[in-house]
């Protein structure tokens, strides 16, 4: 028997294994598809990275985040667990605050607002002012 993840070299090395599924045909068939749903996602990760650099340029926008994101998204969680809920509450809006005065002081819209400009098809700053188009629209 082959150890964990180790494919047998003929079908007479393993009788018992169904070998159709053992061909290197299957396997690259299979990676295939893996590689292609994995590049799907690696591409869609890249673009959110890409349009986050850019919508974080200024300095105080990018500290605001890094005290912000984790006190909104980790510490409340934490918060929550050791049953604090009033301290959860106030370190989710904190962070969020924190986060939003970034974005103020970058001179474009926090993500959430974006959504619902668009939403309402409202005009929005998508990023900040003489990086990209300065405002646009849901139409």
């Amino acid at each position: 028997m082959p150890k964990s993840g180790q494919i047998p070299t003929s079908p007479a090395t393993e009788g018992s294994l169904r070998w159709e599924y053992q061909q290197p045909e299957y396997y690259a068939k299979f990676w295939f598809f893996q590689i292609e749903f994995y590049s799907d996602q690696f591409e869609m990760l890249t673009q959110f990275i890409t349009n986050y650099v850019a919508r974080h340029q200024h300095r105080a926008n990018q500290v605001l985040h890094a005290v912000g994101v984790p006190l909104t998204f980790v510490c409340s969680i934490v918060l929550l667990i050791l049953q604090q809920p009033d301290w959860a509450a106030a370190a989710f809006i904190g962070g969020y605050v924190l986060q939003f005065v970034g974005h103020a002081i970058e001179g474009n819209d926090a993500g959430e607002l974006i959504l619902i400009k668009k939403a309402l098809g409202k005009p929005y700053q998508e990023f900040a002012p003489g990086n990209e188009e300065p405002s646009k629209s849901a139409d």
